[in-house]
């Protein structure tokens, strides 16, 4: 009856607001990594119409906005693919390994998806297959980060019990 709906509606919300912190979370380590690329374009391109102020400004947003909105993606990616396979366990049973793991599908996953979508819009040829493999990549690798760092920090701030504390309060 009525509790069973208020738990029901409590449980979703868990979940939105988790899938909301995951999506906020991504967007922000991505977004950091853009203001990095952003630096080294400045530092290694550099460009003779703008003063240098204005130009670093420029490309460090451009970065934070582009990556930011990739990480956001991806986040969101992570937290419906980790919700949906993972359903029957919490995240106090997995493994930092298979978090990592799940981590990378997403941030490979959602960049490659844009990737072939800019490929079929501008043609094949358009995107060498180099550069899909080093965007992929690279985002596979903040994905795993990402998700691993997540796990890691709620059991620090102890959300979350250790994985280990059941067998070493049993022995």
């Amino acid at each position: 009856g009525r509790h069973q709906s208020i738990a029901r509606d409590n449980h979703m919300n868990r979940r939105v607001r988790a899938l909301f912190l995951t999506t906020t979370l991504w967007a922000m380590a991505w977004a950091l990594v853009g203001v990095l690329a952003g630096i080294v374009q400045w530092q290694f391109f550099p460009y003779e119409g703008l003063s240098a102020l204005r130009y670093l400004s420029r490309y460090v947003a451009t970065y934070v906005v582009f990556l930011g909105a990739t990480g956001a993606l991806c986040g969101v990616g992570f937290g419906l693919l980790l919700g949906g396979a993972e359903r029957e366990r919490s995240l106090a049973q997995l493994s930092t390994k298979r978090m990592a793991l799940w981590g990378a599908l997403a941030g490979a996953v959602m960049p490659l998806l844009g990737l072939l979508g800019v490929a079929t819009t501008i043609g094949a040829e358009g995107t060498p297959p180099l550069v899909v493999a080093i965007v992929v990549g690279a985002s596979a690798l903040m994905g795993a980060g990402a998700a691993a760092g997540s796990l890691s920090a709620a059991r620090k701030v102890e959300l979350l019990p250790r994985r280990d504390a059941s067998r070493l309060s049993a022995t």
